[in-house]
């Protein structure tokens, strides 16, 4: 069985990005697990274990959905938390409202749904996680950190989705690309 999800990989503009905020944060005392910033992408649609001989078939059905759909443009920016800020469970990087984000998801979820893997009955909320908390140590820095913090954006094209594997390591995942999938290019 291969641990998968499908995502976008973000440009090392927005990874750079994300360094800076994690330090910040990272400064904060807070107690919890950070994401490298390396790692970190905008999932789509997390598949949980599939078996090996279904990678294909699943990436076709992407495929279909990403033919569909020209490249568009995202802005990731702003801090904000899980579920609350009272007792907030996970610190994420924002991304701008997007039409075409929000439709390439959904032709995902919807095709996807077919092939076994049910839609989340949560509302799509696209985000870039850094840090999930363990604690709520030093909270109130992290409620100051968020009113305060300059809301710089950082502007990328969605190109591609790609099918990862997951592996689960004690010093946290590793992702191996197993497929990749096009939108297709502006003109």
């Amino acid at each position: 069985m291969i641990r998968s999800f499908l995502a976008v990989q973000l440009p090392p503009v927005v990874v750079q990005y994300l360094e800076r905020v994690s330090a910040q944060l990272q400064g904060l005392g807070l107690h919890g697990r950070f994401v490298r910033p390396e790692s970190v992408h905008l999932t789509l649609k997390f598949l949980g274990d599939i078996e090996k001989s279904r990678v294909e078939q699943l990436a076709e059905q992407v495929e279909q959905c990403c033919s569909g759909f020209e490249s568009f443009e995202l802005k990731a920016g702003g801090v904000g938390v899980f579920p609350h800020l009272k007792r907030p469970r996970v610190v994420w990087v924002g991304l701008g409202t997007s039409r075409e984000l929000s439709q390439l998801q959904r032709c995902i979820d919807s095709r996807l749904d077919r092939e076994g893997f049910p839609s989340d009955k949560r509302p799509f909320h696209p985000h870039l996680t850094l840090l999930r908390l363990k604690s709520q140590r030093n909270v109130p820095e992290l409620t100051r950190f968020i009113s305060l913090a300059p809301q710089e954006e950082m502007k990328f094209q969605v190109e591609e989705v790609h099918l990862w594997r997951s592996l689960l390591r004690p010093d946290g995942a590793r992702y191996v690309k197993l497929a990749t999938s096009r939108l297709k290019m502006k003109e």
